[in-house]
């Protein structure tokens, strides 16, 4: 009777930490949705806002700032890449993605000048696309992180999950 509940109790273990894991592999899977729908952000950024503007003409400090929101993110994605659902990483990423989104309206909404053309119409076009696709990517990661945390916070999974080292992850908010 005994080994018959060690053994019970081993498969258990073993099925709830085979689902502790799963779980935490759809979220890094869904990080890296995230992160597809991401990488393109700074690339437009460089692609449309590095040169100046004119022969001669320096980008104001507008363009300046969304350039250095633009690599301050690139940089928070790459950290975030490396440890997908640690709080620092996914904290600093959505705060450059907030800083980030907050230049690029900064942009837009001065006015036609020598030194700051409007943002163009197809480049604000892309922009929408891929923030729409960054909300989307979003807020499937945080749905499962979300289930991944709350597997991990119930009572037997959570002496499992606490025993094999397994953390809660970080949403994106």
């Amino acid at each position: 009777m005994a080994w018959s509940l060690a053994a019970l109790l081993l498969f258990w273990a073993i099925g709830a930490y085979n689902r502790l894991v799963r779980l935490r592999t759809l979220a890094i899977a869904a990080f890296a949705s995230l992160e597809q729908a991401m990488v393109g952000l700074p690339a437009l950024i460089e692609a449309n806002f590095s040169q100046p503007v004119a022969e001669g003409i320096s980008p104001d400090l507008v363009r300046v700032a969304l350039m250095a929101a633009g690599q301050r993110f690139a940089d928070a994605l790459r950290l975030a890449r490396a440890t997908p659902l640690a709080a620092a990483a996914v904290e600093e990423l959505a705060q450059a993605y907030q800083d980030l989104g907050g230049n690029w309206a900064k942009l837009s909404a001065v006015p036609d000048d020598l030194s700051t053309p409007k943002v163009a119409a197809a480049v604000q076009a892309n922009w929408d696309q891929m923030t729409l696709l960054v909300q989307v990517a979003r807020a499937d990661f945080n749905r499962r992180v979300q289930l991944y945390n709350d597997a991990i916070g119930q009572f037997p999974a959570l002496l499992v999950a606490s025993a094999a080292g397994l953390k809660p992850g970080q949403t994106f908010s």
